[in-house]
């Protein structure tokens, strides 16, 4: 599956993640008729029982590294660091729209 540039990953979790670089998801299935993808953009990998939840699950789950690391940045080494840097120039977390301010109303008693 080829991720789109310009598209958006969302997870119930975070908020969309804009997509800088495209880049493929590979997918293959297991010996136990499973699936499991993975991408050049990460080391880690998800398993799903279909090729879609594998897809799926490989996609939360880059979102969920990227919010995290960014999150630990200042604690990470090097290389943990250098990677975040490579997950940014793919993805882009999208800062949630500012809250509406309304006017507040005065009761009057």
């Amino acid at each position: 599956m080829f991720v789109k540039k310009d598209s958006f990953i969302r997870t119930e979790q975070y908020p969309p993640v804009k997509v800088l670089c495209g880049f493929f998801v590979a997918t293959q299935q297991l010996e136990d008729g499973s699936y499991a993808s993975t991408s050049s953009i990460s080391d880690i990998y998800e398993v799903g029982e279909t090729l879609l939840e594998a897809c799926m699950a490989y996609l939360s789950s880059i979102v969920d590294e990227l919010y995290w690391l960014q999150e630990h940045l200042h604690e990470l080494s090097i290389p943990l660091q250098n990677y975040y840097k490579v997950l940014q120039s793919y993805l882009l977390p999208v800062p949630p729209p500012p809250r509406k301010r309304g006017r507040k109303r005065i009761s009057s008693q």
